[in-house]
């Protein structure tokens, strides 16, 4: 049975060269190309969006028996795609849901989205400091011009090293204003940045356990500066334990092949 591991996370990658080393068949689909790069040489990839439709030819085509979703807790939108493809399809899904992370809820300033965070920044911050996606910096700046959000303010945001995510944040921000670099990042390195930067205000999302929430909260507390973060989308179920997540996969994946053996031994 071939298993689709869907997702450019570091948790994806991991839980792709697990089930590859349980002997499964495994490829590892991510939206861009960046991400392909990101993952193991050895593994069958493949990049680029897809919509419901798209999904579902992939999962014809490749013959797919099972999706394990491991995007970003905040990538709604893929999520909704992908249960709707594999509801159609028929074939098996299964999501992993990061943990959440750990830190003083006291030490920071709670946003319920981006609007919310975007106008708490403009409120409390002069200069201010997206680690938030490079596709929410728009979100922050339009209104600079108009005086609306942005007036006396001055943005940073910290983005991935490759050519589509610079090219978008330029769009928004001086080039001078980016700071390139795959994270998550350690303390001493968020706290040499926000100083270096003279920032006094730190937007963030609550991306879960070993995203680097943890060590930007830290930091921040540190430096003594703001931050903003947005609240992670509820999703229905648990938090996903990895052994026991893979152990699920792995025992449906081996029961399909052993059907399907059986299936071919009776129509001999």
């Amino acid at each position: 049975m071939k298993v689709m591991v869907v997702g450019g996370t570091r948790e994806g990658r991991a839980l792709a060269r697990r089930l590859d080393s349980e002997g499964l068949d495994v490829t590892i689909s991510t939206a861009t190309e960046y991400g392909v790069e990101l993952s193991s040489s050895d593994l069958d990839t493949r990049y680029g969006a897809l919509g419901r439709s798209g999904w579902r030819r992939l999962i014809d085509d490749e013959e797919i028996g099972a999706i394990v979703d491991a995007t970003h807790p905040f990538a709604q939108k893929i999520t909704r795609t992908l249960e709707s493809a594999v509801k159609a399809s028929g074939i098996a899904y299964f999501r992993f849901r990061r943990p959440p992370a750990e830190f003083d809820e006291s030490a920071v300033i709670g946003a319920a989205n981006i609007e919310a965070a975007a106008e708490l920044a403009a409120q409390r911050g002069k200069r201010i400091f997206l680690a938030t996606g490079v596709k929410s910096i728009c979100r922050f700046v339009r209104d600079r011009e108009s005086g609306v959000n942005g007036a006396s303010r001055e943005y940073f945001a910290r983005v991935l090293p490759v050519d589509e995510s610079i090219n978008e944040a330029v769009r928004w921000l001086p080039r001078a204003n980016l700071i390139t670099g795959l994270g998550p990042f350690d303390v001493e390195t968020n706290c040499l940045s926000w100083q270096k930067l003279r920032i006094d205000t730190v937007v963030t999302k609550n991306s879960g356990a070993g995203a680097g929430v943890e060590a930007k909260v830290e930091a921040a507390v540190t430096l003594g500066i703001n931050i903003i973060m947005i609240e992670r989308p509820i999703e229905p179920g648990g938090f996903s334990e990895p052994d026991r997540f893979i152990d699920q996969v792995i025992a449906y994946a081996r029961r399909g092949v052993a059907e399907s053996e059986a299936q071919k031994i009776g129509n001999i």
